[in-house]
């Protein structure tokens, strides 16, 4: 959460509970209020199928590999999402080549994320181009804005999602809890 929060949380969490609390990752937030659509991508984007599930799955827990943020229950969650039509998917030439997920909107915002691209289809612009379609629908569709975390030691994310419109809000934390040498 928020870095202030996060942290005070954090420190009386791990009072009340014994547990330890241990910085796992430093976020920015970012938020967008107007979509700015990198040029040149080829492909489209789509909601992700059913079809789709297996390499949802892959790719989910390629992305808690890489993130460090495992996912409870990578199945449940990739199944929900799909489902709900909360995935979409990027392609090149009917390939899928990378996947953002949506959250549903909360006081008018929507939370964008679970961006993975696959390493041997980076560096070509369609992530950025698959979050700017799903965000610029999720305007579309009535959201006031979009909000979206970010890992701050990762340069070239943050640099996509400012190249599309999103501006940093603020500083947040991700804590774990509990015995530092299982995490």
């Amino acid at each position: 959460g928020p870095a202030e929060a996060a942290r005070a949380f954090a420190a009386a969490w791990a009072q009340v509970s014994g547990q330890a609390a241990t910085l796992a990752m430093r976020q920015q937030i970012f938020r967008l209020d107007v979509v700015e659509p990198p040029p040149g991508v080829p492909g489209r984007a789509r909601r992700a199928a059913r079809d789709d599930l297996e390499l949802v799955l892959r790719w989910s827990a390629a992305f808690d590999a890489e993130t460090g943020v495992a996912d409870a229950d990578v199945r449940a969650n990739a199944i929900r999402r799909v489902a709900g039509g909360a995935m979409w998917l990027w392609e090149v030439a009917g390939t899928p080549v990378t996947m953002a997920a949506r959250a549903p909107v909360v006081a008018g915002v929507r939370r964008i994320g679970h961006v993975y691209t696959p390493p041997e289809c980076r560096r070509r612009g369609y992530a950025a181009a698959l979050v700017a379609t799903v965000s610029g629908d999720a305007l579309r569709g009535g959201a006031r804005s979009c909000t979206l975390f970010t890992d701050e030691a990762n340069p070239t994310s943050n640099r996509i999602y400012r190249s599309i419109g999103y501006r940093p809000v603020g500083p947040a934390l991700l804590y774990r809890f509990g015995d530092p040498a299982t995490h």
